[in-house]
């Protein structure tokens, strides 16, 4: 079975900071070199986490998803990553 995983991702941000304070990404660049236009942020909320963490609602290329960034600064994603698992007599979930 084909599963899909997530694991977190630290990114390089461009981001325009507001004379309000609020800091606003405009652009992703993922560890293997590739650039994405942030089209839209949607929200910005609290979660709960190991760290103090913000969730940014992003829209990329038309499609919704999430940028996370700690209290400390530092930017991530969660990238898919398709894992294949096997079990006996039924499905695992990861």
């Amino acid at each position: 079975m084909m599963a899909c995983a997530r694991r977190k991702c630290y990114v390089e941000v461009l981001a325009e900071h507001q004379i309000s304070g609020l800091c606003v990404p405009v652009e992703i660049r993922l560890e293997d070199g590739k650039d994405f236009k942030i089209d839209r942020v949607r929200a910005v909320e609290r979660v709960a986490a190991a760290k103090p963490t913000s969730r940014y609602t992003v829209v990329i290329d038309g499609k919704q998803t999430y940028l996370f960034r700690e209290e400390d600064g530092k930017w991530f994603v969660q990238l898919k990553s398709n894992i294949i698992t096997k079990s006996v007599g039924r499905e695992a979930r990861i």
